[in-house]
């Protein structure tokens, strides 16, 4: 992280899994982790298909007062 700080670059971190098995959970314990080091962070929705989880996410990033990038459901997040 502080090799991508000096550069001025993003460090991305990707959380990856199927249904159910506490991947919102561990991106928040994990945000909270990086707020702790004095780090900014952005929580970007990228689930924009399964019911609920862009609320999901918000929820998580307004008790962490993170902000949240996400284009509603049924988009690409990446375009």
């Amino acid at each position: 992280i502080t090799v991508k700080q000096a550069q001025g670059k993003p460090y991305v971190v990707v959380f990856v899994g199927v249904n159910g098995v506490g991947k919102s959970t561990s991106l928040s314990k994990v945000c909270f982790w990086l707020k702790q080091q004095k780090l900014k962070v952005l929580l970007a929705a990228c689930d924009t298909f399964r019911s609920g989880a862009v609320e999901q996410l918000k929820t998580h990033a307004a008790r962490l007062d993170v902000p949240v990038f996400e284009k509603g459901y049924n988009k690409d997040a990446a375009g």
